[in-house]
């Protein structure tokens, strides 16, 4: 009897066991029945959610390449992906129920935060929605969508920018005034031997230093002077510049980089005092806690890469990144139309070639057959035109060289106000025509053999063209006395207008071309051979009210082959102490320099004649109506940026 219930017991437990792993053998299928099911849920939910998302990259993508290349067609692009859509994707597992092209005109309303120089013109809102048809559960889909915002950029908006090159300003004037947005895409580097006075935020996608960029310091990190910029705020217990800039009584509020100012002496070997150094310490770039320090001081108007400013890369419909173009002659070959239209060569209106032809240029810029020249006349026969002038510049002079035609300036002299009087007798020019897109643009090519360059003289007045006057040249520009500081007769007033040329050289209202000419030929160093004629002419206070946009040379190693800075980003040839040269408009340093003022001709540097000075004041201000009524052939640069990208279920 024992034994039979020990057995019966045994049969239970065995029994129980069996059941016990049926269950567990049962679950486990069934829980992984459900993790495939799950699984392959996933799978597909995930396949559902890459095809909603291409969709919208797709769109995207369209729609950025469309618009600079041809007419922009946005049920074409529809439609387009949904034939690949139903040739690659298998029309019985999923559908594309919902794919939606909505652009929307902002007029400049801006609601995104992004920098104020970009101009928000048009916004694409992109939608793709995809059902899982495998998956029979309601509200099994996926669904993407993003907002791609198209910005317009106007050089115009910058006081002063720098686009490839770093920007230096190591001025020896008593005061240099920048207006205006300051921006430069590399380091920003200041050393000014007095005072350098920002009159509007300065920003830089590198950082701002005092001192020459490392490893290529030119000498003037020694220079200790002020460098102000105006807060963005006013806060009690600091300790300001205030300075009346405009002469209006009003004084404005300034902040300077510089905390304090101290010397040492340099001592020789014998631990002697040989003479004093000073120093000086700043707010800038190099201090750890530089991020925090701008921000409680200036606010947004000092900003760097630590403040997330980015470059400002101006991409000509993004097809473009080379700016020289915009003077270069067209090489007329098989270039791309999107290049081919942006050279102001195929803009003018009117047209001046090396041959000294002058033409005619009519015809849509946008259209593919971008131009039609008709001959005008030759430049032996316009009274506006002169080419027998000569004089010297200095600077172009290496101090060892064997040519003594270096430094030697044959222009192509151009009369505004003879031109101006030429222009009335013309019955009918695309120049004149204010329906016409040429209106207004003047393009000028000389030889590319240095010395040969393009001067403006009696310029006070510019013609009254309904567009303004753009005057563009692969050459080095001139300009001689002021420029467009009249209309009708009155001073103070000034209309649209912009120069664009490989350099630019401000000759004063007292320049004198034969008390600048060739130097004896037999001369190799003016500090070896001086003469009376080495001695530069006084230069008397000269103003240009005009945007500039032009090109330095590249920085090297040695204070020789330095860019020459921002301070002769307009150069000077005359002496212009205690004068004053004003350039009111936009400043841009677009390119490198090619024909002038360049290390390769240089020898061991610029030619530095007895008694030369550079202005006493520099200002380089902004004006503000550039921005609402541009000079003519100028268009905005577009680019676009995802503004807000989302998974939507």
């Amino acid at each position: 009897k024992t034994n039979y219930e020990k057995g019966g017991a045994l049969l239970v437990t065995i029994v129980i066991i069996m059941s016990m792993v049926l269950a567990s053998a049962v679950a486990m299928v069934r829980w992984s029945r459900n993790n495939y099911k799950c699984s392959v849920r996933e799978t597909e939910n995930s396949r559902a959610f890459y095809i909603a998302d291409s969709g919208v990259q797709y769109a995207l993508k369209r729609i950025i390449s469309d618009a600079s290349t041809s007419v922009l067609d946005l049920n074409e692009i529809s439609n387009n992906f949904m034939s690949i859509v139903n040739s690659l994707v298998p029309s019985n597992e999923f559908q594309i129920s919902k794919f939606t092209l909505v652009e929307t005109s902002t007029n400049g309303v801006n609601p995104f935060g992004i920098n104020e120089i970009f101009i928000l013109e048009k916004l694409y809102e992109v939608t793709c929605q995809v059902t899982n048809l495998n998956n029979k559960v309601p509200g099994n889909y996926a669904e993407v969508s993003c907002q791609l915002g198209d910005f317009s950029v106007s050089l115009f908006k910058f006081g002063l920018y720098y686009q490839n090159m770093e920007m230096e300003i190591y001025p020896g004037s008593k005061e240099m005034r920048i207006g205006g947005r300051t921006h430069s895409n590399k380091g920003i580097y200041l050393g000014p031997q007095n005072c350098v006075r920002f009159l509007g935020p300065v920003t830089s996608a590198d950082g701002i230093y005092h001192g020459g960029i490392p490893g290529k310091d030119v000498g003037w990190g020694t220079r200790t002077g002020h460098i102000y910029i105006p807060p963005e705020e006013v806060k009690p217990g600091y300790t300001y510049n205030y300075k009346d800039v405009d002469g209006d009584g009003v004084k404005e509020v300034f902040f300077d980089m510089r905390t304090n100012k101290y010397y040492y002496w340099v001592t020789n070997k014998w631990n002697r005092r040989i003479y004093k150094k000073w120093t000086a310490d700043y707010i800038d770039s190099y201090d750890p806690e530089w991020a925090l320090k701008a921000e409680e001081t200036w606010g947004k108007n000092a900003q760097t890469v630590d403040h997330n400013i980015s470059s400002i890369q101006l991409p000509f419909e993004n097809s473009l990144d080379d700016t020289r173009v915009l003077i270069d002659p067209d090489p007329r070959t098989n270039e791309a139309y999107e290049i081919t239209k942006c050279r102001f060569e195929n803009k003018a209106g009117l047209v001046l070639t090396p041959e000294g032809d002058l033409y005619e240029q009519t015809g849509e810029i946008t259209n593919a057959e971008y131009t039609t020249r008709v001959f005008i006349d030759n430049i032996t026969n316009l009274n506006w035109v002169i080419t027998t002038n000569q004089f010297f510049n200095r600077r172009n002079m290496g101090y060892y060289t064997n040519d003594p035609n270096l430094g030697v300036v044959k222009p192509t002299d151009i009369d505004i106000e003879e031109f101006s009087d030429w222009l009335d007798t013309q019955p009918s020019l695309s120049f004149k025509d204010s329906s016409s897109d040429r209106a207004g643009i003047f393009y000028i090519h000389r030889s590319n053999t240095l010395g040969r360059a393009v001067r403006l003289f009696n310029g006070e007045e510019l013609y009254d063209t309904s567009a303004g006057l753009t005057i563009a040249t692969p050459n080095p520009m001139y300009t001689w006395g002021d420029y467009n500081t009249k209309i009708n007769g009155s001073s103070g007033t000034n209309r649209p207008a912009l120069i664009l040329s490989d350099t630019i050289t401000a000759l004063s209202v007292d320049w004198e071309d034969e008390d600048n000419q060739i130097w004896p030929a037999n001369v190799l160093n003016p500090k070896v051979h001086p003469k009376p004629s080495y001695y530069c002419t006084p230069a008397d206070d000269t103003t240009v009210n005009s945007a500039i946009f032009s090109g330095s040379a590249e920085p090297q190693a040695n204070e020789f082959q330095a860019t020459g800075g921002v301070q002769n980003y307009i150069r000077y040839l005359e002496y212009w102490g205690g004068c004053k040269f004003e350039a009111n408009g936009s400043i841009a340093c677009l390119w490198t320099a090619e024909q002038e003022w360049q290390t390769k001709n240089s020898g061991r540097g610029e030619i530095k004649p007895k008694y030369r000075k550079f202005p006493s004041y520099r200002y380089f201000l902004y004006d503000e109506s550039l921005d609402k009524r541009p000079p003519p052939g100028f268009d905005n640069f577009y680019t676009y940026s995802i503004l807000n990208w989302k998974r939507v279920h």
